[in-house]
């Protein structure tokens, strides 16, 4: 029985130069929007102030950008941070309970 399958995968090789070009300059812009929204947020979340009223305008000053780009990009920026941040967070819980395991041990002996 055949079936019907969609893949949203696509090869360089199958591209003209100029939509290839263009999908990777695409792929690059993206990942510096990321890359410099990451940092403003960890200097915001350290309590180091902005001097600029809003990111979406500032990212989309910096990269001569309509609202494409930077939106998405501060929400992944705002998602890795928070991800990040309940994994140090975890791991902070799992070395306390280490250190609680250890001192029960010596208050055994």
């Amino acid at each position: 029985m055949k079936t019907v399958t969609l893949s949203n995968r696509f090869y360089y090789r199958e591209l003209n130069e100029k939509d290839a070009s263009a999908i990777k300059n695409d792929i690059l812009l993206y990942n510096q929007m990321l890359h410099k929204a990451y940092k403003y947020l960890t200097l915001k979340y350290q309590g180091i102030l902005w001097d600029f009223d809003s990111l979406q305008k500032e990212m989309k000053r910096l990269y001569h950008t309509n609202d494409y780009f930077p939106l998405p990009v501060i929400w992944k920026a705002k998602h890795i941070l928070k991800c990040r941040y309940e994994q140090y967070q975890k791991a902070i819980q799992q070395k306390q309970n280490q250190l609680k395991r250890i001192e029960a041990k010596i208050s055994e002996k």
